[in-house]
């Protein structure tokens, strides 16, 4: 359980860490091709922009994908008051 966590943590990291430098990456690409009239031409370089950006965001999709197959059910539990009876009634619910 711990290595999940701990496993979660770092890619967590990793993934800020991306962030970071894709919007670094980004406002400063974005004003060098804004001012370069040939550059805002180039379908090229724009192409490149985009392709880090979505290698950037891998991390993310792969927590999101270590907690679906983690598959850790949880559990609830409640307490009331009956309206009718006023005994105390408690409910335990799981997750299928």
């Amino acid at each position: 359980m711990e290595t999940w966590r701990w496993i979660k943590f770092s890619l967590f990291a990793i993934w800020g860490l991306a962030v970071v430098i894709m919007f670094l990456l980004v406002f400063v690409s974005g004003f060098g091709l804004l001012s370069d009239e040939q550059a805002i031409q180039n379908a090229i370089l724009f192409n490149r922009v985009t392709l880090v950006m979505a290698l950037m965001s891998l991390p993310g999709a792969l927590v999101s994908f270590l907690d679906i197959v983690k598959n850790d059910k949880k559990k609830y539990a409640a307490s009331m008051k009956c309206p009718n009876c006023r005994h105390l009634i408690e409910v335990e619910l799981k997750e299928k």
